[in-house]
């Protein structure tokens, strides 16, 4: 049988940050100061940069300078296209295999992407641990493509150039890494059902779990209308889909994905930015 497993689809809610932006009132933190800095354009300046503490002293003069990191060098716009097209490639992909597997009951691509392409206890003990992130680039349908798609295009960049290209992959796979695992246990320990889950909503919770955490006084538009400040819609969200994970258990909607994908943005927020700073 093809589909031998409950399959779970991670789907943020659709939001907008408003272009209505928070104020800083004076005095501000210094850390502050570089965070209000930033638009949703992608510009070249890298204020990750501006994070970094100086070694002063006697000790630090014989110090070679770091090397640039090569990601970081790269145009923002190189990293945020990239990750869109791998999505749109991975859900080509599967619209292939389905369609083949429809029409000439070849069903070997579809076993392939069914193994490759979403996780799952079963794939997991197999070996296949890259579907842990593989997984955080799939999606079957044309809908949960664009909505993540969608809610991606709108929260990263400003994202991305608070932290630089590396550290922002560092978050996106940190996200979709951790919503894998937190499915996987949830449903293992708790549910004691074999259910299998795709979708980037993991790292895109991750993402805005970082933003608002960031800048928790900024406006999200959810569905482009119900103006929600970050601060109250990271805790609220945060609550609500962990309300889900215990009381609805038919929902397609893998919640304890979602908890997974914004408690380590958070936790990443708090370590790159809040307590390095």
């Amino acid at each position: 049988m093809i589909f031998p497993t409950l399959l779970r689809c991670r789907s943020p809610l659709f939001l907008v940050p408003s272009f209505r932006s928070t104020c800083t009132l004076a005095p501000v933190p210094r850390h502050r100061l570089l965070l209000s800095r930033l638009s949703l354009h992608f510009t070249p300046t890298r204020l990750s940069n501006a994070t970094h503490r100086d070694i002063r002293g006697s000790s630090s003069s014989w110090r070679r300078p770091p090397r640039p990191d090569w990601l970081d060098s790269l145009d923002s716009k190189f990293i945020f296209y990239a990750i869109i097209a791998v999505n749109a490639g991975v859900y080509l992909a599967w619209t292939l295999a389905m369609q083949t597997y429809r029409t000439t009951g070849d069903g070997t691509l579809l076993r392939f992407m069914l193994d490759n392409f979403r996780v799952d206890m079963r794939n997991v003990t197999s070996g296949r641990i890259w579907t842990l992130l593989t997984s955080c680039f799939s999606h079957m349908e044309a809908s949960h493509a664009l909505f993540n798609g969608l809610t991606f295009y709108f929260m990263a960049p400003s994202v991305m150039q608070l932290l630089g290209n590396r550290h922002f992959l560092v978050l996106y796979f940190l996200g979709g890494i951790s919503a894998s695992l937190a499915s996987l246990g949830w449903n293992r320990f708790y549910r004691h059902e074999n259910v299998s889950s795709l979708g980037a909503s993991g790292a895109i919770m991750a993402t805005i779990a970082l933003y608002s955490c960031a800048f928790p006084r900024n406006t999200f538009l959810i569905f482009f209308v119900i103006p929600c400040p970050a601060w109250v819609f990271l805790p609220g969200v945060l609550v609500y889909d962990g309300w889900r994970s215990f009381s609805d258990q038919r929902t397609r909607t893998d919640t304890p994905g979602h908890v997974g994908g914004l408690v380590s943005g958070i936790g990443y927020y708090l370590w790159r930015v809040a307590l390095r700073r």
